[in-house]
């Protein structure tokens, strides 16, 4: 599908707004470790209540979606662009999986990422975070606890972890493909948007895309579903 980008750039976030050869109206939004693909008649209704989204995570540390460079964007934006000219079903995240589930893994990886920003300090130096901070991982896991229902206490265990990732100014690449399809989905625009990516950083965005894929798929059958049609 043919758009006319009429605005893409900046920083935290980085945005974009495209015309579909349709009229449609096409909105980019990347901020923190995320970008999202909204479509409408209008500008407004693009952002309010787009009529189909695509969205994925981005970056290997904290806030790196919304310091893309414009060339990533423009390949994001155009490969979404193809992927609705072609039909193609947006990801959906988590497919089969509780919403307090689902709701329980944000709510902690939010508590965690707060533990960072605001307790952080004691333990950027080295040393043992778990230790440094005790006494605060307590406090933040009883709020965990007070919040979630106790069959999904154990969340909170295997979130905790994403601090020293944090720490490390990493990002953890938390499985999110459920389903076939959503993978599938992610792996054909990853492809496209790799043919529109300048031959000398091709191969490093090629790896780049096998990690987060193999990351972001949640078994087996989901993960060679997203790399089922890697570039050559």
């Amino acid at each position: 599908m043919r758009i006319t980008i009429e605005h893409l750039g900046g920083q935290v976030p980085v945005t974009g707004l495209a015309r579909l050869e349709d009229g449609r109206v096409m909105t980019f939004y990347a901020r923190h470790e995320a970008w999202v693909v909204q479509v409408g008649a209008t500008e407004e209704e693009a952002e309010d209540a787009p009529s189909w989204v695509w969205s994925e995570p981005f970056g290997d540390r904290p806030s790196a979606a919304g310091y893309m460079n414009a060339e990533q964007a423009r390949a994001i934006v155009e490969s979404t662009a193809e992927m609705l000219a072609r039909g193609i079903a947006p990801p959906r995240g988590y497919v089969g999986v509780p919403e307090d589930e689902v709701a329980a893994r944000r709510f902690a990886r939010m508590l965690v990422h707060d533990l960072y920003l605001y307790e952080g300090d004691a333990a950027k130096q080295g040393g043992n975070p778990y230790e440094i901070l005790a006494a605060k991982i307590t406090e933040y896991r009883a709020a965990f606890e007070q919040r979630i229902a106790a069959p999904l206490h154990h969340v909170w265990r295997e979130e905790l972890p994403r601090l020293e990732a944090e720490l490390a100014r990493r990002v953890v690449h938390a499985p999110w493909l459920y389903d076939v399809p959503s993978a599938a989905s992610v792996g054909l625009r990853w492809n496209d948007q790799l043919r529109r990516t300048p031959a000398a950083r091709r191969a490093a965005d090629a790896d780049t895309a096998r990690r987060w894929l193999r990351a972001w798929s949640a078994s087996d059958d989901v993960r060679a579903a997203a790399l089922g049609g890697e570039p050559a």
